[in-house]
This record gives C-alpha cells, sequence and structure tokens, in this order.
C-alpha cells in the first residue's frame, strides 16, 4: 500500500501544481468558484481506480496461467478427416455409458485445426467417444512401433537361405558356365545344387544331358535312377533312363521301366513311341504295331512312326497293310535323309514282290 499511497501523493503535487498555473495565468478574471472535489473524495476516487487497475491486473494473470496449462496438458485427436478452422454443427453420437455419458440435448462440436492450440471452451465441448492417454504416451507407443517393425526388417534380411534357394542359385550358375563353354565348372554347379535339393528337376536334366554329350552312360543311368526315386511320376526322367538303358542294351529292364510307370496315351504320346521302339527291338512286333497304331491316332502327321507301323506290319507279313504305312509316312513330307530314303526302298521292294496280303 505504500507504493499506492505515493503514487496518489505524486498525483496529487502534480495536480496541484498544474491548478497554480492555471490560476496565475487567469488573474484579474472573475471566475466562479472551480468545480474540484474535495482532497478527501479526490483521494477516494483514485484509490478506487487504481484496486479497479489491480483486480484487473490479477484476473488477466489468471487468465493467462490458466490458459497456459489447458494448452499444456490438451490432447489433440488426430482427426479421420481433414479438419477446418470451421465450427461444424453436428449431434454426437452416442456412447457406452461405461465412456461418456449420454448428453440430453444436441452439442456444438468444434473441429480445430491441428496447427493451433486447443482452447478451454474447445476442451469443455468436444466429447471424444473414447478414452484419449496423454500425448507423450502416444509418442513412446509409436516409436516402440517403429522399433519393433525395423527389428522384424533386420531379421528377414539376417534368415538364411533355404536349400532350394541354394539350388537354384547353383544352377543358374551352371547355366551361365555351359553358355560359356566352360562344361567342367557347370557340371560342379550341377551336382552342387542336386546335393542340396535332390529334386530339382532341371538340374537333373541338364546334368543328364552333359553326360550323354560326353558318352557316360552308367553315370547317366545313375542319375536317372535317383531322379526316378525323388520323382517317380516325372516322365522326363523316365524317358531319360529308358533311353539309357537302351544306349546299354538293357531293353527288357527299359521295357520294364516305362510300363510300370505308364501315363495314359493321351497324356505323353511320345512315351509310348520309346516304348514301340523297345518293342520293335525285341521283335515284339505286334505290341510295337499296336502301340504305334494308338499314338497315330493322336498325331497322324508323324512320318517316323508310320515308318515304325509299317516295319513292324512287313514283320508280321501283312505286306499291303506295310506298304500303306511307309506310303503315308511319305505324304507327311516329314521324313529327312536315311530314314527318307529307307521308305522309298521299302515301298519299291514291296510293290516289286507284289505279295498277297496274309
Amino acid at each position: 500500500m505504500s507504493l499506492i499511497n505515493q503514487v496518489l501523493k505524486d498525483l496529487e503535487q502534480r495536480h496541484a501544481s498544474e491548478m497554480a498555473v492555471a490560476t496565475d495565468n487567469l488573474d484579474g478574471l472573475a471566475l466562479a468558484p472551480p468545480l474540484v472535489p474535495s482532497p478527501a473524495k479526490q483521494k477516494v476516487w483514485w484509490l478506487a481506480f487504481l484496486a479497479a487497475l489491480v483486480i484487473a491486473a490479477i484476473a488477466g494473470a489468471f487468465w493467462w496461467w490458466q490458459q497456459h496449462q489447458t494448452q499444456r496438458h490438451a490432447v489433440v485427436v488426430p482427426p479421420t478427416k481433414p479438419m477446418t478452422t470451421q465450427i461444424q454443427e453436428k449431434p454426437v453420437t452416442a456412447v457406452p455409458a461405461a465412456t461418456v455419458q449420454s448428453p440430453p440435448a444436441p452439442h456444438r462440436v468444434a473441429t480445430v485445426s491441428p496447427s493451433k492450440p486447443v482452447t478451454r471452451q474447445a476442451h469443455h465441448t468436444v466429447r471424444p467417444p473414447t478414452v484419449v492417454t496423454h500425448p507423450r504416451v502416444h509418442k513412446q507407443l509409436h516409436i516402440e512401433k517403429i522399433k519393433q517393425a525395423d527389428a522384424g526388417a533386420m531379421e528377414k534380411q539376417m534368415v538364411p537361405l533355404r536349400k532350394e534357394q541354394k539350388a537354384e542359385i547353383a544352377y543358374q550358375a551352371a547355366y551361365d558356365q555351359i553358355q560359356l563353354h566352360n562344361t567342367r565348372r557347370a557340371e560342379q554347379q550341377l551336382r552342387q545344387a542336386l546335393a542340396m535339393d535332390p529334386r530339382h528337376a532341371r538340374a537333373r536334366e541338364l546334368l543328364a544331358g552333359l553326360l550323354i554329350k560326353q558318352g557316360r552312360w552308367v553315370e547317366t543311368a545313375e542319375l536317372m535312377q535317383q531322379g526316378v526315386q525323388v520323382l517317380p511320376a516325372n516322365l522326363v526322367f523316365l524317358k531319360l533312363y529308358a533311353r539309357t538303358l537302351m544306349q546299354m542294351n538293357r531293353d527288357h529292364q527299359a521295357i520294364e521301366l516305362l510300363r510300370s510307370h505308364a501315363p495314359t496315351v493321351a497324356q505323353d504320346p511320345d512315351y509310348f513311341a520309346l516304348l514301340a521302339a523297345l518293342y520293335q527291338r525285341q521283335q515284339n512286333h505286334l505290341a510295337a504295331a499296336n502301340t504305334y497304331s494308338q499314338i497315330l491316332k493322336l498325331r497322324p502327321d508323324s512320318g517316323i512312326w508310320w515308318v515304325g507301323l509299317g516295319i513292324s506290319l512287313e514283320a508280321l507279313g501283312k505286306k499291303q497293310q506295310a506298304q500303306q504305312a511307309y506310303a503315308r509316312a511319305r505324304k507327311t513330307g516329314s521324313l529327312r535323309g536315311d530314314l527318307a530314303r529307307y521308305t522309298d526302298n521299302r515301298l519299291l521292294a514291296l510293290d516289286a514282290a507284289n505279295y498277297p496280303d496274309n
């Protein structure tokens, strides 16, 4: 209060000096007494005015502190839709009693831009339907999720390759070596691929082709035998194994192999063409002729199969039917080289003999 009293005294002194100057300037004039309140009334008025100023200052400081605390603890919930600074009127949807009590009437919901702080009015009017934790807690949970996601990605990168994947890499490396005409290195890569994955069909086929080119029939037979064991339904392996056995003059074993794993004729006619050739090599011309007749119904434009049928029919003494089979073979236009010349010779021979059909 001493500070207020000092201010009042200064004001009174300043006012008295101003009044003295004004009086000196107005000497000689007959004026009515000035309407100046008594000093006691002036003092009361100034005290009331200063008290009002002090109260307004205290109220403003309290309001500022309260706003600062509201901004500090307010939680802004990220909106699902872009928010604007306009206030939209819409009724608050029903919320379970365990979360928020239902208001008696629709409230005015304020959507606030994330860039502006939330005022106390918005804090009281907005009633979120879910329980919202402190923003620091959300930030910590988000960081933990990111760390977990990063850790998961690291683990995926560090997962070792499976045997099948390693075998595929080795197969691709072998193929590249073949392109470079480095068959020795290619063979090493293919054997490595099969050691990691015995069911890698392409690696086994490619290795069999390399061995056949080098005339390594025993190794090819062993390779194909293992292939049939791991993949008994692989028709390519069965045909390669049967051809290898034919090359080794093991026709009976090849016939037994093909017959025990035979598919349908429509599924693979080439499979039965190989079986018919084996029958023919074993002088079983009846089985060979029947087999050729079945597959030619599916592929009547195969000249070499017509020649095979003609050979078996001629061996069975059916010269006229054999002559017709040779003629069909020539008509296909697919015969070349020695096979074409052989067919022409058989046609001339049969025509000259002119044997009756048995």
